[in-house]
């Protein structure tokens, strides 16, 4: 990979917004218009905040607030500069949208340069490979869908080789295939039951990418139920709040609440479920009684609770998770053997 020429204070006005920034894709796909900077810095402030209530991902006005308290950006930009002499935005287009956008309303500050690490004639592979690695943990991370077009993108229409996409994201291999899959279901099924292509919405992501989880296809399939079935529940907002799709399989599987999810949506389902349950110590029942409480317990796993844990590895509950992890990977070989 390329190396960095310089680390540099660059003019705001010297640089140009990367129109293929993954972020701005959908909205670009939309334009009918010449593109032009102003258009991509409208892109890149616009949209949802994001994905859906309870997102704890940093947003462009958060950021931008962050930026003019500090009065600078942390994360310095990546910049590269073509054969004909351009510097184009590879990595960091919304920090200097924000730059322009607090010099022109002269907000209190220097917003005329920004730090920048400047590379020169860099390779499309090269260029990739910054991105994803920038927008795993950055200053404002892609949302879902927007990471999931790009993964596909690669993989399928750049011919970059799997492997070098996960080993990319940090070795995610899962999340990585799940991505792209969700990707995929998403436009061949969602975009077929919505009215008009403008009600496309992004933020459903998450409905697919709950899709790709164990036994939720199935448990579609086995009911009477497809692809496009799922897909109208989604756009009906049936699939509410998004993480109740890996109930699916339970909802689906009995009489009662199969119809009220059909009538009201999962989240009756769910709350109906909950209320038939028998009470009990699991604790003190079969070691399948155990095993099923720990399920339903997992599957009620927001993405919030999963980052919690990312940054808590040494407290007592994620430490209990991952023993119980060691101890049941453990067993499962040894019955498995």
């Amino acid at each position: 990979m390329a190396v960095p020429t310089i680390h540099a204070n660059l003019p705001i006005d010297d640089l140009t917004l990367d129109v293929d920034n993954p972020r701005i894709q959908l909205i670009m796909e939309r334009w009918a218009g010449d593109i032009s900077p102003e258009i991509i810095h409208l892109a890149l402030g616009s949209g949802r905040d994001s994905q859906d209530a309870g997102d704890s991902g940093t947003t462009y006005y958060t950021l931008k607030e962050s930026i003019r308290t500090s009065g600078t950006v942390i994360h310095p930009i990546h910049v590269n500069k073509t054969t004909d002499n351009k510097l184009v935005v590879i990595e960091g287009n919304t920090r200097v949208a924000i730059y322009k956008e607090l010099r022109d309303n002269d907000v209190e500050g220097d917003w005329n340069k920004i730090p920048a690490i400047l590379y020169e004639g860099l390779q499309q592979e090269d260029i990739d490979s910054i991105r994803l690695q920038s927008h795993q943990v950055g200053p404002r991370a892609w949302d879902p869908y927007s990471k999931a077009k790009y993964l596909h993108k690669l993989n399928k229409h750049q011919d970059m080789p799997f492997s070098r996409l996960v080993d990319l994201c940090g070795g995610r291999t899962n999340e990585v295939r799940a991505y792209i899959a969700a990707y995929v279901d998403m436009e061949e099924h969602y975009r077929a039951v919505l009215d008009d292509d403008a009600d496309f919405d992004p933020t459903r992501f998450s409905s697919f990418a709950e899709l790709q989880k164990p036994k939720v296809k199935e448990a579609i399939t086995l009911a009477g139920h497809d692809l496009k079935d799922f897909s109208r529940w989604v756009k009906d907002r049936k699939i509410h709040p998004q993480n109740t799709v890996r109930k699916l399989p339970l909802i689906l599987g009995h009489t009662d609440a199969r119809k009220i999810f059909l009538e009201d949506g999962a989240e009756a389902a769910v709350r109906y479920l909950d209320r038939i349950s028998e009470p009990g110590d699991p604790i003190d029942g079969t070691l399948s009684e155990l095993c099923k409480a720990v399920l339903v317990k997992l599957r009620a796993v927001t993405w919030p609770d999963i980052q919690k844990h990312r940054a808590n590895r040494e407290s007592a509950e994620t430490q209990a998770i991952l023993d119980l992890n060691d101890e049941l990977s453990d067993f499962v070989k040894e019955i498995s053997d």
